[in-house]
């Protein structure tokens, strides 16, 4: 594997150059927000290597409500989506072509990826994942031992301390 690589930003057409290595038997894509491509550059070719599909996020999810009852707990069901839709992403589908697995391009793609999405949350809950260990090396944190919860909280997030700073910190933005 030869050559430079290079992420970029995709669309929904991309992800059929790749649902047929995907696991889910649905594989459907629903509520797409961002997609980017790792490219592999060789020369003049430019080869699609990979795939990651941010989407938003689902209205009820358990172990998100657990873990972000600080953030979302006071607010009406209608209000909770609006500012979930505008502060949340799940991380949907990631792929990468068979033939280059195994060389970290998943983690890589995860990580640099994340912080373009522009939200201040990202979740996925992990079937396999949690087998190869690459959403934690990416960035993400296991948070549900029983449904495979990860949760990705931007670098201003994380280094907020007590419920307090929380609060004020979401206030000045």
């Amino acid at each position: 594997m030869l050559g430079e690589y290079e992420i970029v930003r995709g669309s929904v057409r991309d992800w059929e150059l790749f649902r047929r290595y995907h696991y889910r038997t649905d594989k459907r894509l629903y509520f797409v927000d961002k997609v980017y491509l790792f490219l592999h550059i060789y020369g003049e070719v430019r080869r699609k290597v990979g795939i990651v599909v941010y989407t938003y996020p689902k209205a009820n999810c358990r172990m998100r409500d657990e873990v972000l009852s600080d953030y979302y707990l006071h607010f009406d069901k209608g209000l909770k989506m609006t500012v979930l839709n505008r502060e949340c992403r799940r991380l949907s589908r990631i792929v990468i072509a068979p033939s280059y697995r195994g060389a970290g391009l998943g983690t890589k793609l995860v990580r640099v990826t994340m912080p373009m999405v522009g939200v201040r949350f990202i979740d996925t809950v992990a079937k396999m994942g949690r087998w190869s260990g690459f959403l934690e090396r990416a960035g993400m944190a296991k948070v549900g031992e029983e449904e495979n919860y990860y949760l990705w909280k931007r670098e201003r997030e994380k280094k907020l301390g007590a419920r307090s700073e929380k609060r004020e910190g979401r206030g000045k933005r």
